[in-house]
């Protein structure tokens, strides 16, 4: 990989492979292929509300306290 991401911020929408955003996370931990990743080696990959990230609403700044959370642990 080119990039060498802190983390890994998935959606947590359920697509029409009906893969859940959890096993999306594990199989991606998993990947050998990203296991040189810093994201991957410090288990840094976080799934957000797919409502809180995926439309153009009130849910925006949702979305900013949900980052947040997942990547530095705390409430803002």
């Amino acid at each position: 990989m080119r990039l060498n991401p802190d983390a890994f911020i998935l959606s947590g929408w359920v697509d029409s492979t009906d893969q859940e955003p959890a096993a999306l996370a594990h199989n991606l931990g998993q990947d050998p292929s990203y296991a040189s990743v810093k994201a991957v080696k410090n288990k840094a990959i976080y799934t957000l509300p797919a409502k809180h990230v995926l439309c153009l609403s009130q849910y925006m700044v949702e979305a900013s306290y949900d980052l947040a959370r997942a990547v530095y642990g705390q409430e803002l």
